[in-house]
């Protein structure tokens, strides 16, 4: 498997305390699991061919009001460029898949306040953006080489992507009627990245490099520094109340959990197999691993790791409110 593919993360963090659905994508059975967080219990396994066979799903996002979950397919579809399904979580049905002819290895996903949905093509340069579920049009943005993921701030008015294959992170300001180029940024080994809830500042994952590089929102040329992590740091999900990051560790299977007021690894979790994939809900972190999704409470220096068994390869998880 392309090293990419495994390091899609989706942090998707409902603002309701009721009882929540994570949604976790299955990269080697094609499939989504739901998984009541209440009883941390999986459901039953939800196809992700849809209508056109595609396959391979890496990400899954959350449309805001908690209806739609889409799913990115790498590969397969009519074309054997990838597509995006459309989840109904009313009744854990696929409605609809997207495709186009722009798609190339569809990858990582975000979705405006509009409901604009933003997609990297991981084996181009370009990123592709419709409105979701239904994509009555699809048009394109070029960035740089190898895009990986996606992030959003959250007042809708910045898009960072990652951009593996060159060393950069693309912005655009998406706050007009249409996608504005603001900047290209100099970041070695991106892959992962997050933004802190109160708009302030980007924290994005270096893989090779085994560090966290972080800078303030807004700023054509930030300034740069770096947190040391554990090896090969791949998915990074912050809590709501923006006191905690935390970085899964694919080579040293660990997350290492970074306190923000001081930018400090404060400790190093011990996963039970290599984590990719990060999401917090109700004070819990889950991490998606080979076979298993671990988790663990949040805020804590050494939580006791729990697993979720049933996968074969998880990737992206996601985390919403049962309708």
């Amino acid at each position: 498997m392309n090293k990419y593919l495994f390091l899609f993360l989706s942090c998707v963090v409902s603002t309701s305390q009721a009882t929540q659905v994570a949604y976790v994508a299955d990269y080697t059975n094609n499939t989504v699991t739901p998984i009541d967080l209440t009883t941390n219990t999986p459901g039953k396994t939800i196809s992700t061919a849809g209508a056109h066979g595609g396959s391979e799903p890496t990400r899954v996002v959350i449309t805001s009001n908690n209806r739609y979950v889409n799913v990115t397919n790498t590969s397969g579809g009519t074309h054997n460029l990838g597509d995006v399904v459309v989840i109904d979580t009313h009744n854990n049905n696929a409605v609809t898949s997207i495709e186009d002819e722009n798609f190339n290895g569809p990858g990582g996903m975000a979705i405006d306040l509009h409901g604009i949905a933003y997609v990297t093509n991981v084996y181009s340069n370009k990123i592709s953006y419709f409105p979701t579920p239904i994509a009555s049009w699809i048009r394109t943005l070029y960035v740089g080489a190898t895009p990986l993921n996606i992030a959003i701030t959250r007042d809708g008015k910045y898009l960072y992507v990652t951009n593996s294959g060159s060393d950069s992170i693309s912005v655009y300001d998406i706050s007009g009627s249409s996608p504005m180029f603001f900047a290209t940024i100099e970041v070695t080994n991106p892959y992962d990245i997050a933004i802190t809830p109160d708009n302030k500042m980007v924290y994005v994952t270096n893989n090779n490099a085994g560090s966290v590089t972080y800078f303030p929102v807004g700023q054509e040329d930030p300034p740069l520094r770096t947190i040391t992590v554990g090896s090969f740091p791949a998915g990074i999900a912050i809590t709501r109340d923006g006191q905690y990051a935390y970085v899964a560790n694919q080579n040293s299977s660990t997350v290492s959990m970074i306190q923000l007021s001081t930018n400090m690894v404060v400790a190093t979790i011990k996963l039970p197999s290599v984590g990719g994939h990060i999401a917090i809900a109700n004070n819990f972190v889950y991490v998606s691993s080979h076979s298993t999704v671990s988790y663990f409470a949040a805020g804590q220096t050494n939580p006791t790791v729990m697993t979720i068994n049933g996968f074969t390869m998880p990737m992206g998880i996601a985390i919403t409110t049962t309708p």
